[in-house]
């Protein structure tokens, strides 16, 4: 009986053990919950690999773009140390694109850096940016219990400014694409990776997305805000999306209506403001939000290709940048 006892007392404790291990390794194969606010995976799938929470991003072709680290060319600046910046509205008639393996560094000789690795990726038409989003060569649609994603991506357009800006105030003229699983993403960029965002998904006509980022760190569901845009929404017709940066606040605006202001007393931590303050790239990009259960639940895809009759397309009528004269040296 002695020994009866001493053996159900030990089984039991194998069992306890084991069962423990298993629910170790179940709660660390969960899938993440959705957060609203920003995908899962950093903008730069057009440039943005999957990365983990608070590592540096990283930015590369075929993902979600970000396109700042692709080709960061060398900041252009003046003799008294200030950046040299242009302020100018691009209205999309005689833009000079140029792609990025072309760029001899020189901004003068182009208003946008092609990032994508080829011109199938937009097109110039009547005084606008026509910003498409090519299929995948081949692709399935995978299955799992939190959210289906697609095995492989399209690719699509991230256009770089050729000048950066350090401080001012950029405005678009955009109309994205309504298709779910596509992003419209236009961000500033600094080649260290301070990034200030509008992100418009599709099959969310009547909102877009806010979003920023310090020194390459990203932090998932913690910066993003969610703003209404009025009918007929994002799709329907051109909405002005403006992003107004000083050295001490960001405000986000939507056709001249503030929606949101970060002010940099409130980054501080410990002691340090992780506030967006230096040099950065304008940046537009379309790209395909399919590539993983997190992403693809935010982007409301993944893409349904077999059903496209043509390639997604976001539209950009203009683009307005007004240098900061106090930071910048301004050229017009």
């Amino acid at each position: 009986m002695a020994r009866l006892i001493k053996f159900s007392i030990l089984l039991v404790l194998v069992l306890l053990v084991a069962g423990e291990v298993l629910g170790h390794r179940k709660s660390h194969s969960k899938v993440p919950k959705k957060i609203k606010g920003h995908s899962h995976v950093p903008k730069s799938q057009h440039h943005h690999k999957p990365t983990p929470v608070a590592q540096p991003a990283v930015q590369g072709i075929p993902q979600p773009t970000s396109a700042s680290s692709v080709a960061s060319p060398t900041p252009a600046t003046a003799a008294n140390g200030k950046n040299i910046c242009r302020s100018y509205t691009d209205t999309f008639s005689n833009t000079r694109i140029v792609e990025a393996q072309d760029y001899n560094n020189d901004p003068k000789t182009a208003e946008w850096i092609n990032l994508s690795g080829t011109t199938s990726t937009y097109s110039l038409d009547g005084g606008q940016l026509n910003m498409i989003l090519n299929p995948p060569s081949s692709y399935e649609t995978i299955t799992t219990s939190y959210h289906p994603y697609n095995s492989q991506l399209g690719y699509g357009l991230t256009l770089n400014s050729t000048y950066l800006m350090h401080y001012g105030t950029v405005s678009a003229k955009i109309k994205a694409s309504p298709i779910g699983g596509v992003v419209t993403a236009y961000i500033t960029m600094s080649p260290e990776g301070d990034e200030i965002d509008w992100e418009l998904v599709g099959n969310d006509t009547l909102h877009a997305q806010s979003n920023w980022y310090w020194n390459g760190v990203i932090l998932w569901g913690v910066h993003g805000g969610n703003h209404t845009v009025p009918p007929p929404g994002i799709s329907e017709t051109f909405n002005t999306y403006t992003l107004n940066w000083t050295p001490d606040a960001i405000t986000w605006l939507i056709n001249g209506n503030p929606v949101r202001t970060l002010n940099k007393a409130d980054t501080v931590v410990n002691g340090t403001a992780e506030f967006p303050n230096r040099p950065s790239h304008i940046q537009l990009g379309i790209w395909d939000g399919s590539g993983a259960p997190g992403t693809a639940d935010w982007a409301n895809g993944p893409i349904d290709w077999k059903s496209q009759k043509s390639n997604p397309r976001t539209y950009v009528s203009e683009v307005k940048i007004e240098c900061d004269p106090t930071w910048n040296q301004v050229i017009n």
